[in-house]
C-alpha cells in the first residue's frame, strides 16, 4: 500500500517530484509562523486593550462579580460659585499612589523608598500593608507631580498610579465651615458639601450660592480682629439678605476655623460650626422676642408702666437690673432701651407662660431650623414650661438655641411672616419650589412698633457705639453669664449683638457674638456687650457692609 506523503527516500525514484516536496514544506513552516506572530499580536493588543480600559480597576479580574464597576469611578463634583459667580470650590485631577503586594518581589526595598518618599509616614504601617495577601492597598492620595516622577523613575513592581480628583478650595479658609470638607474618596462629609451630595455630583452645571466673597471676607476680618482685641476664646456671625420668598445667607464665619486644603493640620476642634452646632443662652437679646409678644396679645402698650424700684422675687432668688434706674418707674420704650430684666419679666407674665410657649413654638425654637446644612444642634429645653421658666426665658436664661435660630427668629419679627433661610442664591421672581410659603407671626403694627423700639434702642440706648451717620440702624445687644460646675459665672459671659437695615424696611439682618471677651481699658473693666465688642464691631463691619451691597443711607425711620 503506497503512502500518501512523499519522503525524500521517494525522491530518488521520482526526481522531477522534488522540487513539489520542498515547496510544500516551506509553506507549513510560513503557515504556522503567521499564525504564532498573528497570535501574539492578538495577545499584546488584547492587553493594551485591557490596560486602557480596566487599568484602573485593581480588583476588576478577581472580583468583578463581586464589586460594582462604579466601586472603582471616582465621583465628580461640580463647581460652587457665590452669588456673584466667584470660583469658592472646583475639582482638579490628580494621581494617587495604589500597592499590589502580590507583585511586589522586594517589599524591604519597596518600605525604603517609600518611607524616604513620605518620612510622616509610619514605617511599621507600611510594611503591614505590604506584607497583606491583598491585592490593592492605598499608599498615598492626591500626590504632587514631583512625587509622582520619582515613583515613575524608582519603577518598582507592584506600585501603581491611579488617576485621582481632589476638591480645592481657592479661599482657604474663607468658607471653611459653611462648603465643609470631603473625603479621599470625594464625597462630602461636612457643611454644604454633604448637605447638597446629590445636587453636587447629579450635574456638571456650576451650583451657585446666596454667599459673597466680599461680605464673607469682610465679617471674618473684623470678627477676628475683635477677637483678638478682647483675648475671647470663639467668635461667630451671620448676615442674611431678604428676597421675595426667603432669607439667604450672604456670610457666615466661625472662629476658631481651619483651612480644608491641609486636613493633615487639622484640629478637630475646629470643626465646630458655633453658628449651626453650638446652643447659647443669648441673654438680653430674648427681649425683643418678649416684647414683640406682648404687644401681639395686647398685654402692653408703649404707655404701659413696669416698677424696678425692687427686684422681682421668684423663690428665695431675686432678679435684679444690671444698672440702677434713675427714676422708680419705666414705660414700656424705656424699660426696652433700659433693658430692664424686671420690666421684661412682669411683660412675660402678663402675656402668660402658654403665650410664651406657643409663640417660641411658631419661631421654631423647639426643633432643628431646616436648611441645607447637614449640621444642626437642637434647641435645649426645659420639659416643663412652668412659672419659673416663663421669667427666665423672658429676659434669655433657662433655654438654649444656635444663632441660626436666633437671627431667622428676628428677622421674622421684624418681617412679621415667618420665611425659610437658605444658602442657595434665588433668582428675582425665581422662586424656591422646596420653600415653604410664609407664615404670618406677627401683625404689621406689632412690626413697625419693633422696628422702632431697634432703632430708638441704636439712636439713645445701649446700642449707640453701633450707630452710622447717615443710616437708620435697629439693634439690640444681649450679654449671657456662662454656667460652670452648675452655677452662673459673673465673670465670664458670651456677648452678643443683633441688628437690622435699614430699619424701615430691614432688608438685612446681622447678628455677631464674642465667647467669653475679657474686658480692657477700651472698656473701662465692663465685660458686657454694650461695652465689648458687638456695637462697636457692627460700626465697622456695618460701614464695610453697606458699601459693599450698595445700600443708601436713611436717615431717620421714617
Amino acid at each position: 500500500m503506497m503512502s500518501s506523503s512523499f519522503s525524500p527516500r521517494l525522491a530518488l525514484l521520482f526526481p522531477e517530484k522534488k522540487e513539489v516536496c520542498y515547496q510544500t514544506v516551506h509553506r507549513k513552516r510560513l503557515a504556522g509562523l503567521f499564525a504564532i506572530v498573528a497570535f501574539c499580536f492578538l495577545m499584546i493588543a488584547g492587553r493594551i486593550v485591557s490596560l486602557s480600559f480596566l487599568g484602573h480597576c485593581p480588583y476588576f479580574f478577581s472580583h468583578v462579580l463581586k464589586k460594582p464597576l462604579a466601586f472603582f469611578v471616582e465621583k465628580k463634583r461640580c463647581d460652587i460659585l457665590d452669588r456673584n459667580q466667584t470660583l469658592i470650590a472646583t475639582s482638579v485631577p490628580t494621581s494617587s499612589l495604589y500597592a499590589n503586594p502580590q507583585k511586589i518581589l522586594d517589599s524591604q526595598e519597596a518600605c525604603r523608598f517609600l518611607s524616604d518618599l513620605f518620612p510622616e509616614k509610619c514605617l511599621a504601617l507600611l510594611q503591614k500593608k505590604l506584607a497583606c495577601d491583598k491585592q490593592f492597598v492605598w499608599i498615598e492620595r492626591h500626590l504632587t507631580p514631583l512625587v509622582q516622577q520619582k515613583i515613575l523613575k524608582k519603577g518598582i513592581p507592584g506600585l501603581h498610579l491611579r488617576k485621582d480628583e481632589k476638591r480645592v478650595y481657592p479661599h482657604g479658609r474663607l468658607f471653611s465651615h459653611v462648603l465643609g470638607i470631603t473625603s479621599h474618596n470625594n464625597q462630602g462629609v461636612l457643611g454644604l458639601e454633604k448637605g447638597l451630595e446629590g445636587v453636587v455630583t447629579g450635574s456638571q452645571k456650576p451650583l451657585s450660592l446666596s454667599l459673597d466673597v466680599r461680605l464673607q471676607h469682610i465679617l471674618r476680618q473684623e470678627l477676628k480682629k475683635h477677637l483678638q482685641l478682647f483675648s475671647a476664646k470663639g467668635a461667630n456671625g451671620i448676615l442674611i439678605q431678604k428676597n421675595a420668598h426667603s432669607w439667604e445667607v450672604l456670610a457666615m464665619v466661625s472662629l476658631p476655623d481651619f483651612n480644608p486644603n491641609h486636613l493633615k493640620t487639622l484640629h478637630v476642634e475646629h470643626l465646630f460650626n458655633k453658628n449651626t452646632m453650638g446652643v447659647y443662652e443669648f441673654g438680653s437679646l430674648l427681649k425683643i422676642h418678649t416684647v414683640a409678644l406682648a404687644l401681639e396679645e395686647k398685654s402692653a402698650h408703649f404707655h404701659s408702666v413696669y416698677d424696678v424700684s425692687k427686684p422681682f422675687a421668684m423663690g428665695r432668688f431675686l432678679i435684679k437690673d444690671v444698672a440702677r434706674h434713675q427714676k422708680p418707674f419705666l414705660n414700656l420704650t424705656e424699660a426696652f432701651l433700659a433693658s430692664s430684666n424686671i420690666a421684661t419679666i412682669h411683660m412675660a407674665q402678663a402675656s402668660g407662660g402658654d403665650a410664651q410657649h406657643h409663640f417660641f413654638e411658631k419661631l421654631g425654637f423647639f426643633k432643628k431650623l431646616p436648611t441645607e446644612m447637614p449640621e444642626g444642634a437642637l434647641p435645649l429645653f426645659p420639659k416643663k414650661w412652668t412659672f419659673l421658666t416663663n421669667a427666665t426665658a423672658s429676659y434669655g436664661y433657662g433655654f438654649s438655641i444656635t444663632p441660626l435660630h436666633m437671627i431667622h427668629s428676628v428677622a421674622t419679627i421684624l418681617d412679621g411672616n415667618k420665611k425659610g433661610l437658605t444658602f442657595l442664591h434665588q433668582r428675582p421672581h425665581h422662586k424656591n419650589p422646596n420653600a415653604a410659603p410664609p407664615e404670618e407671626i406677627l401683625s404689621t403694627d406689632t412690626v413697625q412698633k419693633m422696628r422702632f423700639l431697634l432703632y430708638q434702642n441704636v439712636e439713645r440706648g445701649n446700642g449707640k457705639k453701633a450707630r452710622i451717620p447717615g443710616y437708620a440702624i435697629g439693634g439690640k445687644t444681649g450679654t449671657a453669664n456662662i454656667i460652670e460646675n452648675g452655677r452662673y459665672r459673673e465673670r465670664k459671659n458670651n456677648t452678643s449683638f443683633v441688628s437690622a437695615f435699614p430699619i424701615a424696611n430691614p432688608q438685612y439682618v446681622l447678628l455677631v457674638s464674642l465667647q467669653q471677651p475679657k474686658p480692657n481699658h477700651l472698656t473701662h473693666g465692663y465685660a458686657t456687650a454694650g461695652w465689648i465688642a458687638p456695637p462697636p464691631f457692627f460700626y465697622w463691619y456695618g460701614q464695610k457692609t453697606l458699601k459693599g451691597v450698595g445700600l443708601k443711607g436713611a436717615a431717620s425711620l421714617g
